[in-house]
């Protein structure tokens, strides 16, 4: 399983981004990829919030609420602007999740990043 985390900084089109993933799930279903945001949230729900406090009650509560939406497929998107206000304690907490949800996962991180003018 190859896991993709997004961590959307501020102003560099994550809601954008997400709204293109979430209106094309059928089609990405159809290649293999679950993106993980119940659908038509404008927020994950307290899963990101939860990773960035480090609360890892609060991140096993929230994971149960979206987990469902990660289907038999290859690869699975989690995208959140609260990533970028993780520390290395939520992160781990996160990893593990995932690592027990999906038998040693393939991560890719991805960051947006803007110039400002």
């Amino acid at each position: 399983m190859r896991v993709i985390i997004h961590i959307g900084l501020t102003k560099t089109g994550t809601s954008s981004f997400q709204r293109a993933l979430d209106a094309e799930r059928d089609m990405l279903a159809r290649h293999g990829i679950s993106f993980l945001r119940p659908v038509g949230l404008a927020s994950d729900g307290g899963f990101a919030n939860a990773v960035a406090r480090n609360d890892p009650a609060v991140m096993a509560e929230q994971w149960a609420k979206i987990e469902p939406l990660a289907q038999n497929g290859t690869t699975m998107v989690i995208s959140a602007e609260k990533f970028q206000s993780a520390r290395a304690a939520g992160i781990e907490n996160l990893k593990r999740i995932l690592e027990r949800r999906f038998e040693r996962p393939d991560f890719t991180i991805y960051v947006g990043i803007r110039r400002w003018a």
